[in-house]
């Protein structure tokens, strides 16, 4: 009788052990999952705002070689009509 005692104790110990051991991975897991998500957030935000800058850089650039675009082209005819 102390024997199935004995087997029924230690049964309990081993169904207890893994079910701390399950929920031991489910929280390591679930733990990974907000790493993940946490870095994946803050490479996308990085990557956004390193997109705009560039975006920005090359919008100032071109205007500052090509002017801002608010010309409509006719500063050279009103030029040439003020020789007249």
């Amino acid at each position: 009788m102390s024997r199935i005692v004995m087997v029924m104790a230690v049964l309990m110990m081993v169904s207890a052990c893994s079910n701390q051991q399950k929920q031991e991975i489910k929280d390591g897991g679930r733990q990974v999952g907000e790493t993940t998500r946490d870095v994946t957030r803050d490479i996308g935000h990085a990557t956004r705002d390193a997109a705009r800058e560039t975006g920005h850089f090359f919008r100032d650039t071109a205007k500052d070689i090509f002017g801002d675009g608010s010309a409509d082209g006719n500063e050279e005819k009103a030029a040439d009509d003020s020789d007249e």
